[in-house]
């Protein structure tokens, strides 16, 4: 893999990575790790930084990891990483060791892990977070139709630190739109 900056990579067309690409968000915090499909994220430029953000439950293992760390990965994968994803949306990372159990070989970047065979890694460095507040949505139809009676998300907002896109001749983005 090579690296690209960041603000390279935010020039491209970044908007289906999350709604069609099966992200896979990987957080770390000491020797606790986790794996999960990410569908609700934000790329662009936030107080001069190519940023990422994400929107996570509440209830999520991944979560209560990404509030001890500082720092995370998404990944994207090889078309045949895609059937993994799938399994990192069903299963629990309270009760279960997806790393293993996905037979997937993990690399380490500066002791941070990510899958071998993501052809698209975004590393970042969390500047903020935040709680999703039901009350201050103005279309109601959100609220009833996006789970917020049961739950709440938290919004990770995180700095860009590296990009990492895989070497072989393929492109980076799909097609703009």
């Amino acid at each position: 893999m090579k690296e690209i900056s960041g603000e390279v990579f935010v020039k491209e067309n970044p908007i289906t990575l999350f709604s069609q690409d099966n992200m896979v968000l990987v957080s770390q915090a000491g020797d606790k790790k986790n794996a999960m499909t990410v569908s609700w994220g934000e790329l662009g430029y936030l107080f001069n930084y190519p940023v990422f953000s994400l929107f996570i439950k509440k209830e999520r293992y991944t979560r209560k990891l990404l509030d001890r760390s500082t720092r995370c990965c998404l990944c994207r994968m090889e078309e045949e990483g895609h059937q993994y994803s799938a399994m990192f949306r069903k299963m629990s990372g309270y009760d279960r060791d997806k790393f293993k159990e996905s037979g997937l070989n993990l690399l380490l970047d500066d002791g941070f892990p990510y899958f071998e065979k993501s052809n698209l890694v975004i590393f970042g460095e969390k500047i903020y977070v935040s709680k999703i507040r039901r009350h201050e949505f103005r279309d109601d139809q959100i609220q009833k139709s996006h789970y917020f009676s049961k739950s709440f998300y938290n919004i990770y907002i995180y700095k860009i630190t590296k990009v990492l896109v895989s070497s072989q001749p393929k492109p980076i983005l799909k097609q703009p739109l």
